[in-house]
C-alpha cells in the first residue's frame, strides 16, 4: 500500500470529534477527532509536550469520563498533536468501539 493510501485510509476511519480533553489530569485541549486506535487535539501555541512521552487523556463518552493511556506520536507546532492509545484493556477497547460506531 503506497502512502497515499494509507493516508486515505487513516482519514477514513477518523470521526470528528470536538470535545474538551484533560491531558495528565490538568491540561485541557481540544478534541479534532478520534478513532479506535487514538486522537488528535487541537493545542494551540502552548505545547510543551514531547514525541514518544505517555500521558493520561480523559475523554467524555457519553455520560461518563474515560481515561486512558496514549503516546504522544507527532506534534504539529502551534496546531495539535496525534495521541495513540496504549494499554487499553478489553472494557476500555469495548467503549471506545461503541463511541465511536454510536457517532
Amino acid at each position: 500500500m503506497d502512502r497515499r493510501n494509507k493516508k486515505d485510509q487513516r482519514r477514513h476511519r477518523r470521526i470528528p470529534f470536538k470535545e474538551d480533553i484533560l491531558i495528565d489530569g490538568s491540561i485541557k485541549v481540544n478534541g479534532i477527532d478520534i478513532s479506535d486506535g487514538g486522537l488528535y487535539v487541537y493545542t494551540g501555541t502552548d505545547c510543551s509536550f514531547t514525541p514518544g512521552s505517555v500521558v493520561d487523556v480523559t475523554i467524555p463518552v457519553k455520560d461518563q469520563t474515560l481515561t486512558v493511556k496514549a503516546k504522544i506520536k507527532h506534534i504539529q507546532e502551534g496546531i495539535g498533536m496525534g495521541l495513540m492509545f496504549i494499554n487499553l484493556d478489553d472494557v476500555q477497547k469495548g467503549i471506545i468501539k461503541e463511541f465511536i460506531k454510536g457517532m
